[in-house]
């Protein structure tokens, strides 16, 4: 049976590595082996790559010379794909502000092309009988899910490409809403074929109901690379997406990945990078230290912070109230 588009999501690219990976020797050695990897099963199969999106870790790529790097890297490492931003490709995860990101210049270089939202992409499939196409349903991060009212043809696969939080069991964070589980979303995807979801980081693949034939088939296709000390044990994969709607997970080679230490970890030092990339996030806040401290603790709630960074902004904050 014939793959007519391989499914990835949460890339995060970034400039330097994540703690858990500061011993790698090279950094962006690391993400261009991964990206071979899709490369190579694209051209294998001669099909599509669809992404659910956060091809960035950092919506403005890196600082400085990182910057320039980084989407240089991008436009030179990525194949051609058809994608959704995430929270993490958009300025303050506003889909307003998408021209001032990194995102958007991949766009403008012709890498990717967004699958606009309420606006279905259909993508011809060669060879291939009797789909005759790919038809792509944009979902970014922060809109609602709305089922197909009718199927018009029969003869494509409807593929919602989705950026939300959709989790089972053993694949979610602790104490993970209860509507984010993959059965609650049996009503919204009534109509399509399969769903490609990003942002859970934990892939899996499973339906929106356990009986078969009945629901729609849901990827969840995890994070791209390890970053996590946590993700040790895990085995990075997209999906296969077939003529028939059915996806089936491929596994990339994590054999060469070097994690750090648990010492390395603990000593590692608050970088120069690190600040820069948290004073850009809070730079338009303006001068009332009650929307500052507001917006800090926002930040720090939906990112990663070192505790030692929380520490120092907080004792900044009650030395200059």
């Amino acid at each position: 049976m014939k793959v007519i588009a391989i499914l990835c999501s949460d890339l995060h690219l970034s400039h330097v590595p994540p703690t858990a990976r500061k011993a790698e020797p090279n950094w962006y050695a690391v993400m261009s082996r991964y990206l071979t990897q899709l490369r190579e099963l694209q051209n294998k199969h001669k099909c599509h790559v669809v992404c659910a999106g956060d091809i960035f870790d950092k919506w403005w790529g890196a600082h400085g010379k990182g910057s320039t790097e980084l989407i240089n890297f991008a436009i030179s490492e990525l194949p051609k794909m058809y994608t959704v931003p995430g929270q993490h490709d958009l300025p303050y995860h506003s889909m307003k502000e998408i021209h001032k990101s990194a995102y958007w210049t991949l766009t403008q270089a012709g890498i990717i092309e967004t699958i606009p939202h309420g606006i279905p992409k259909f993508l011809e499939v060669d060879n291939c009988h009797p789909i005759q196409g790919l038809v792509l349903h944009g979902l970014p991060w922060g809109f609602k899910i709305k089922p197909l009212a009718k199927k018009a043809r029969v003869d494509v696969i409807n593929l919602a490409v989705i950026h939300k939080y959709c989790w089972i069991p053993g694949h979610s964070y602790p104490g993970a809403e209860l509507k984010g589980r993959v059965t609650k979303y049996r009503a919204a995807l009534q109509g399509y074929d399969a769903a490609v979801f990003g942002d859970n980081h934990k892939g899996f693949l499973s339906s929106t109901t356990k009986q078969k034939n009945k629901g729609t088939t849901v990827f969840n296709c995890g994070t791209f690379l390890r970053r996590a000390i946590d993700e040790i044990a895990y085995k990075p994969q997209v999906g296969l997406l077939f003529e028939d709607g059915t996806v089936q997970s491929h596994f990339f080679d994590t054999s060469k990945d070097v994690f750090s230490s648990g010492k390395q970890i603990a000593t590692t030092e608050i970088s120069d990078a690190a600040m820069e990339e948290l004073l850009e996030e809070l730079k338009d806040i303006g001068d009332d230290p009650l929307s500052f401290a507001s917006a800090l603790d926002r930040y720090f709630k939906k990112e990663r912070v070192p505790k030692a960074v929380k520490t120092i902004l907080r004792k900044i904050m009650e030395e200059s109230e």
